[in-house]
Formats: C-alpha cells, sequence, structure tokens
C-alpha cells in the first residue's frame, strides 16, 4: 500500500474506537496520510501496539502522528523506525527533526508502561526520548541503533538500562560509540541477567572495552545472540570476550565479523564452537586470519 491506501483505509478507521494494535509498517507512507492516521489513533485510546516503521515519513508527519499519541497511554509496543531521511528533509529539517524528537519523547512520557520501542535510523538526536524513557521499569526490548548517540546520550542510555532489569534484547548499533560511550552502557548492562540478544556492532569498539563487555555476557547467562561485528577488535580483546561463551550453553549465534582478529584467538574460538553444541552461527568473515588458522578453526565448528 501506498499513503492513498492507506488514508482510505484510515478514514475507514475513523468509525471504529476499538483498535489495540495498528501496524502499517512497509507501506511506503509518506506525510501525505499523517493527518488520517493521527485522526484513527486519537480515536482508539485504547491502543496498545502501533508499528508504523520502514515508511517514507519524514519528520513533520511522525510529529503529527507522535503528537494524537498524547491521547493513548495504553501501549506497550511502539515502533517507529526506518522513517526520516535527512536527504529528503527541507533546509529546515534541524527545526521540524527536533519537534519530532520532542513529540515522540512526549508520547513516550504518556506510555509508561511500553515494553517494547523501536526508534532507529530515524536521522536526528533521539535525546529527548531517551530521556523520558528513565521514568519506565517495563522495557523488554529496546532498539536504538543509527540514532547519534553521543558519550552524554549514553550516560542516559545506561541510566535507563539500570531502571528494566527485565531487559531481554538491546540494539545500540551503528552508533561509534567507541570506549567512551560503549563503557557506562556495559557496566548498566552488568547489572541484569536477562538478555537474550545484544547487538553492538559499528560502534568503533576496541580491545579497550573487552573486558566490560566480558563482564556483561558473564552476567548473561542465557544469551542467544550477540553482535560485536564491524568494531576494531584484535586477537587480544576478542580473547577475552570470547572465553566467556566457553561456559555458555544457550548462545546460537556469533558475529564477530569485520574486526582485525588474528590467528592468537583461534584456539579460544575453536573451544566456543567445541563446547557449544546448539551453536547454530558464527560469522567469522573479514577478519586477519590465514588460510591454515581457518582451516583449523572451522574443524572445530
Amino acid at each position: 500500500l501506498t499513503s492513498p491506501g492507506i488514508v482510505r483505509i484510515s478514514k475507514a478507521l475513523q468509525s471504529i474506537n476499538t483498535l489495540t494494535s495498528l501496524n502499517l509498517s512497509y507501506n511506503n507512507i509518506t506525510d501525505e496520510a499523517a493527518n488520517d492516521i493521527a485522526a484513527v489513533i486519537s480515536l482508539n485510546a485504547q491502543l496498545q501496539e502501533l508499528d508504523i516503521s520502514n515508511n517514507n515519513l519524514q519528520a513533520t508527519g511522525l510529529t503529527t502522528i507522535a503528537k494524537s499519541l498524547k491521547s493513548v497511554c495504553t501501549l506497550t509496543k511502539l515502533y517507529i523506525s526506518n522513517n526520516v531521511n535527512p536527504e529528503h528533509e527541507t533546509a529546515n529539517r534541524t527545526t521540524l527533526s527536533n519537534d519530532a524528537s520532542s513529540s515522540i519523547a512526549v508520547a513516550v512520557s504518556c506510555n509508561t508502561k511500553l515494553r517494547k520501542i523501536n526508534v532507529s535510523e530515524n536521522g536526528f538526536s533521539i535525546m529527548g526520548t531517551v530521556r523520558a524513557l528513565q521514568d519506565i521499569s517495563t522495557i523488554t526490548k529496546l532498539f536504538l541503533s543509527n540514532s547519534y548517540v553521543t558519550n552524554n546520550l549514553a550516560v542516559v542510555i545506561a541510566a535507563v538500562i539500570s531502571c528494566n532489569t527485565g531487559l531481554q534484547v538491546l540494539d545500540i548499533s551503528k552508533n561509534h560509540l567507541q570506549h567512551t560511550g560503549i563503557t557506562p552502557i556495559a557496566k548498566a548492562l552488568q547489572g541484569i541477567n536477562t538478555l537474550i540478544k545484544l547487538y553492538i556492532s559499528n560502534n568503533s569498539i576496541t580491545d579497550e572495552a573487552a573486558e566490560d563487555i566480558a563482564a556483561v555476557l558473564m552476567c548473561n547467562s542465557e544469551l542467544r545472540l550477540f553482535d560485536i561485528s564491524h568494531n576494531k577488535l584484535q586477537a587480544t580483546g576478542a580473547v577475552t570476550i570470547l572465553k566467556v561463551f566457553q561456559n555458555h550453553s544457550t548462545i546460537r549465534k556469533i558475529y564477530v565479523d569485520n574486526n582485525d582478529i588474528t590467528e592468537v584467538a583461534s584456539e579460544d574460538i575453536a573451544t566456543v564452537c567445541a563446547n557449544n553444541a546448539q551453536l547454530k552461527e558464527l560469522y567469522f568473515n573479514d577478519n586477519s586470519f590465514t588460510g591454515t588458522e581457518a582451516y583449523n578453526l572451522y574443524s572445530h565448528c
């Protein structure tokens, strides 16, 4: 569906006030449909799940929809990722993006029972939204990838994590946090033991952060997926982190591709493979192994 189709459906839905779930993802929706979608939301005060991710809404449209959420206080799931493309915004892009960010933050603050929130890949800062999340303690899934996370915002994210000790999924990939940004988040994650998926790829992570990350993994023995790909890990850091998985029986997928890991780490990685019969996927491509070491590694997996 495109915006005209969504507009027609939205107008029909405006005669309904019993919706609890509304999923409009992957529909190529533009700002043209925002007012009608907002009208539907305003009429359904018991809405629990809203997914408008992966469309072509820009800051103006997101602002309109987010403002309508002030009439709802029952949301448990809010997915608005992959919409705003900075290249499509006008000369007032900064102002419009700030309006969208502020409106989303207000919507979040009105819905203190949120369990799942995805504000990734929208081309503007999410500082206000994350600050609002500090007043929520029910979050189990938090997606913040490619969201202009600065070191100051990383500290706020750490505070959110500390308030949500039942967190199961965290995605902070593509933020180039480096050691100073990843450290407060990692230390906060050491206070929970419920993680099953952790995505920290594309963050310029070096060996300096390895011990803190390893401590997170030790506290979360039920982890099933770990993605630290596309970083700057070398053999020492990789060994520190991957040794933890020698005692994990639940891990299914490990992504350590596109780092700078050499054959020094091969023995420990092979041990991880040998000790985890349930391991389904190991991505180790685009590192610095030679052909012989790579063969020795995969012969254990």
